[in-house]
């Protein structure tokens, strides 16, 4: 929260997980389908410059592995990534934006 007036700083807001994308749209977000591809979309608020985003993908509390995902760019309010999930199960992202852990988004693989 700022001041009205006051400076405005870089953000992620938040994301969802979807079977798919139809240009701007999500399909089937938070599905109880979701298997093998998976497309996710983060958003982000007051990007002035170019800003690091990272994610760390875990199964369980398995970490499965990190994904450097492209920059975002000033102006930009998504990034968009097709993630290839090979096992069912919970799963779950750690979003990193600029260098500094911001959240998690949770889902469910439920077949392959």
């Amino acid at each position: 929260v700022t001041p009205s007036g006051g400076p405005q700083f870089a953000s992620f807001v938040g994301g969802a997980v979807g079977s798919g994308r139809s240009g701007s749209q999500l399909l089937n977000a938070w599905g109880e389908f979701l298997y093998g591809e998976v497309t996710l979309v983060l958003v982000f608020a007051n990007v002035d410059r170019a800003y690091p985003v990272q994610i760390e993908s875990y199964l369980g509390d398995q970490r499965i592995d990190t994904t450097n995902l492209p920059a975002i760019q000033a102006g930009q309010t998504e990034l968009w990534t097709v993630l290839q999930r090979t096992a069912k199960g919970s799963w779950r992202e750690r979003v990193i934006f600029n260098g500094t852990y911001v959240g998690d988004l949770r889902y469910q693989i439920s077949r392959l």
